[in-house]
């Protein structure tokens, strides 16, 4: 039997998983991620208490796949530019093949989530998703009859990074109104606290003392109680969303939009007027193809299927 290793680097922790030939993951792990000097010595470390875990020997690893953040050219193996990890031209593949010899291939970690929810996840009964994740940035992946499209050298799909309000809130990639400036979590709680600090009798503060210290958590449960201040903000935010949502429905016309991150999970109080929203304003409306909108299956697990799909599903 053939085995691999499926890798998704985050911020703060590395995920891993074991697969066999058979599309079953046997065994995860985690571990904190440390600057990049040190992650190439982790991986293999770790690698071997996987193989060591289920009496394996590497003899038998077959291929690696690894989801990195940032801008990632998988033709070279190399990341040219990761701002979370702060890493810059690193040639993760050629250092890790100087410890293991064997077939290994990386992308951007949200290109290989889509991937993952394409192949094991909701995706797997279309042909063409999108794949969008809703957490501190927004990322996403495209997958095309099965092909991730990566654009020129890795640096595409950045749809966290299409405007959509013109001269709009300055985002920290150094234009003004990105979509992930008004979209991603990280735009929502900072737009709660805003309207907090404006709204003294907000059920807001019941949940924080100061703003600053309001999270997802908190907002949320005033959410649940009809607090009329969260209420107008979330459906602010349901409107950003939906319209940058609308832009990649008309661009590339997906059989589905999956969405991922912790927010995608408030179930029908966000999946329902999201999805209405975007029924009216796709081009062609309801004349036209639908677009459906699901929620991400796989969740935190989506990066390390992915890792594995890129050793076994791409040509």
């Amino acid at each position: 039997m053939k085995y691999y290793v499926g890798i998704d680097v985050g911020g703060t922790s590395v995920k891993m998983g074991l697969f066999n030939d058979k599309d079953e993951l046997l065994e995860r792990i985690s571990f904190n991620t440390r600057t990049v000097e040190y992650i190439v010595d982790d991986i293999y470390e770790n690698i071997n208490k996987l193989f060591a875990s289920k009496n394996l020997l590497l003899d038998d690893l077959k291929g690696i796949g690894i989801g990195f953040p940032g801008h990632v050219d998988g033709s070279t193996g190399t990341v040219v530019y990761s701002n979370n990890l702060v890493a810059h031209n690193f040639e993760i593949v050629k250092l890790l093949k100087q410890k293991i010899d064997t077939f290994i291939r990386i992308s951007n970690d949200a290109n290989v989530a889509a991937l993952g929810e394409y192949h094991f996840g909701r995706g797997k009964e279309f042909k063409n998703i999108v794949f969008v994740t809703l957490g501190t940035g927004i990322g996403g992946g495209i997958i095309i009859d099965g092909h991730m499209l990566e654009g020129k050298n890795g640096a595409g799909a950045e749809i966290g990074h299409m405007v959509i309000s013109t001269n709009g809130q300055l985002c920290s990639c150094g234009r003004r109104g990105c979509f992930e400036t008004y979209a991603s979590a990280t735009a929502l709680i900072r737009n709660a606290r805003v309207a907090m600090i404006n709204n003294p009798t907000s059920l807001l503060w019941k949940y924080a003392k100061k703003p600053e210290d309001l999270d997802g958590m908190g907002f949320f449960d005033a959410l649940a109680e009809n607090d009329k201040v969260a209420t107008i903000v979330f459906e602010q935010y349901i409107e950003d969303l939906a319209d940058g949502l609308t832009n990649l429905a008309n661009i590339f016309r997906p059989d589905a939009i999956i969405l991922g991150g912790g927010i995608s999970y408030r179930g029908d109080s966000l999946m329902e007027p999201l999805q209405n929203r975007l029924a009216k304003m796709i081009y062609g409306g309801q004349w036209n193809a639908r677009v459906e909108l699901m929620v991400s299956t796989l969740k935190n697990d989506a990066g390390i299927y992915g890792a594995y799909a890129m050793c076994t599903k791409l040509k």
